[in-house]
């Protein structure tokens, strides 16, 4: 078989006066990620995490019966942040992060964890009915802190 996760935590059922144990739900990190970030680690001694600089929530149209869309709808903008450098506006609704559909604010949230800081994404949004593709440099989450 081929690595595709590594475990880092499991759901176990609680012990107050009942059975406990796993209930069989575990959590892991993709191996793609694990990967990068021990590349990382190995070669500079810590591993960066990539930031958009967007708030973002799930968006659900169902006013127009000819067109549904979901996506993560943009909230607010960091100042000056990478997605305000790269384009983004307020009200845009990210279907697409780097040709994978963006159904929910969780999946463009997890799109953007995949990356390292400074990569490249190509972003497909909605703005007024017509679609966009926005070429954005991610940022550094620690430049956040």
């Amino acid at each position: 078989g081929e690595l595709i996760g590594i475990n880092v935590a499991i759901a176990t059922a609680g012990s107050s006066g009942g059975q406990a144990g796993s209930i069989g739900v575990g959590f892991s990190i993709p191996s793609n990620i694990a990967k990068r970030v021990a590349a990382e680690l190995m070669k500079h001694g810590v591993a960066s995490h990539a930031l958009l600089g967007a708030l973002v929530q799930d968006e659900v149209d169902r006013t127009n019966t000819a067109a549904f869309t979901s996506g993560a709808v943009v909230k607010e903008l960091t100042p000056g942040g990478p997605a305000k450098r790269g384009g983004m506006q307020v009200g845009d609704v990210v279907v697409s992060f780097n040709g994978v559909a963006i159904t929910a604010s969780s999946d463009l949230v997890a799109a953007v964890r995949l990356e390292p800081a400074g990569a490249p994404a190509t972003i497909v949004v909605l703005r007024d009915g017509v679609e966009l593709t926005l070429e954005v440099t991610l940022g550094d989450a620690a430049d956040a802190n």
